[in-house]
This record gives C-alpha cells, sequence and structure tokens, in this order.
C-alpha cells in the first residue's frame, strides 16, 4: 500500500508514520511524508508515484486540507482520502470533497489501522484484472481470484468455476497484487490470502479444498503473513 501522511506538524507526521510502519512491516508498504498541501499537490501535478491513501490534516497553513484534497481528487480521482483533526465538526465539508474517513487528534490507534484495513478491502473490492487470450477478453475482479499457477509460458488464473491462462510471466502478478493480500507461497504459486482454510509447512489448503505446494524457503514468511493478515482483519 502506497501511503502518504501530510500534516504540518513534523512531530505528528514522525509518529503516525511510525505507528504505521510498526504495524506493517512486513507487508509492501511505502509511506512518504508532506509538510503541507502545496508540496503534496506539487508531487503530483509532477507526475510522480499516485498514493494509494493520504491521511491529510485539515487545518494547515497556506492551504488547507479541503483545497488540497480538492485539487488531487482532480488529478488522481482513485486517491482515497483520511482526515485527521482536532475539529471533527468540520467533517461535513470534508464529505464534499469524497473523504473516506475522518480520524479525530489525538489518533486512536485501532482507529487508525481500521480505516487502513477498510481502505486495502475497498481497493481490493475494485481492483480489476484484463486478460486477453484466444477466448477472448475478461476482466477479473481481484477479488475473486483464488490463486495463480505458472506453467510453462502460460499464467493459469483460478477463480470459483472458471481457469483463464495468460500468457504473462506470474512474477509481474507478484508485484501487482501483494498489497491485496497475495503470497507467494512457491515460484509457480501466487495465493489470495482470503481464501486460506489451513497450512502446514508442505501446503497451504484454500476453500473448496484446494492445495497448494508451500517452498520450504518462503514458509516462514507465508506464515507471518497469514497471521498478520488475520489479525487487521478480526479487528
Amino acid at each position: 500500500m502506497r501511503i502518504a501522511v501530510c500534516d504540518d506538524n513534523q512531530h505528528f507526521v514522525k509518529e503516525l508514520s511510525e505507528m504505521i510502519t510498526n504495524t506493517y512491516q512486513s507487508l509492501d508498504l511505502l509511506i512518504d511524508s508532506f509538510c503541507c498541501g502545496e508540496d503534496i499537490v506539487s508531487h503530483y501535478r509532477n507526475g510522480r508515484v499516485v498514493f494509494d491513501v493520504i491521511l491529510l490534516d485539515i487545518e494547515m497553513n497556506e492551504m488547507d486540507g479541503l483545497k488540497t484534497a480538492e485539487i488531487i481528487h482532480k488529478i488522481a480521482p482513485d486517491t482515497i482520502i483520511i482526515f485527521v483533526t482536532s475539529h471533527i465538526e468540520l467533517a461535513l465539508a470534508g464529505y464534499e470533497v469524497s473523504a473516506f474517513r475522518f480520524l479525530a487528534k489525538p489518533l486512536n490507534a485501532p482507529k487508525l489501522f481500521e480505516a487502513l484495513e477498510a481502505v486495502k478491502a475497498q481497493m481490493k473490492s475494485e481492483k480489476i484484472i484484463h486478460i486477453k487470450n484466444a477466448e477472448g477478453e475478461f476482466a477479473v475482479p481481484v477479488r475473486d481470484i483464488f490463486f495463480m499457477e505458472a506453467k510453462g509460458q502460460q499464467t493459469e488464473i483460478k477463480t470459483k468455476g472458471k481457469i483463464i491462462s495468460h500468457r504473462h510471466n506470474i512474477s509481474h502478478y507478484v508485484t501487482e497484487l501483494e498489497k491485496y493480500d497475495f503470497v507467494s507461497v512457491h515460484r509457480s504459486y501466487l495465493i489470495n490470502l482470503q481464501y486460506v482454510k489451513r497450512f502446514t509447512k508442505q501446503e497451504v489448503i484454500l476453500e473448496g479444498n484446494i492445495e497448494i505446494p508451500i517452498s520450504r524457503l518462503r514458509y516462514q514468511r507465508f506464515r507471518q503473513q497469514f497471521h498478520h493478515y488475520i489479525s487487521m482483519t478480526s479487528m
């Protein structure tokens, strides 16, 4: 997940960034910080990395958070904005610029992580993979994918009741889908943690009793990510 923190209180920015990093340390995570609305707007206008979510202070000098969010949504309408504020009465104005959530200062850690997990869930529900093969073109929702398997020059994408073959290297999907709770348990397999029912050191059992082998070298990382996924989604 690509996260930006924008606040003119640098102590708060540092505290918030560390809180997120310490909790999501095992995941694919990028955090960047900005001290004012002008800086993050400039970042977007210069065509740099687009963040999945921005934790944005409303009350900042010069350009406030509401104006900042309005400009960013014109440039990158899919960016999710979570306002962090000492004045929750500003929430109504925030909804006019499509705020996803509001978090009150001082920050409550469980509320922060609940909001970030809601962001992940929304991203996953909306993410679509477009596939073209000999059978036609497909729009496959990420949330419906059980696992992917590399077979020669092809990647097979397994959804409920359907297997779609695609001439694409599975390593491409590892990078693209890690932030949507997919884990590479073997060089030939990428699985969706949403469908894991149980596992041993040798295999993962997915919904429908689908057996996926685990590489010995990838077992510990998979185990850590699975337990992290369970701890966050069961909050």
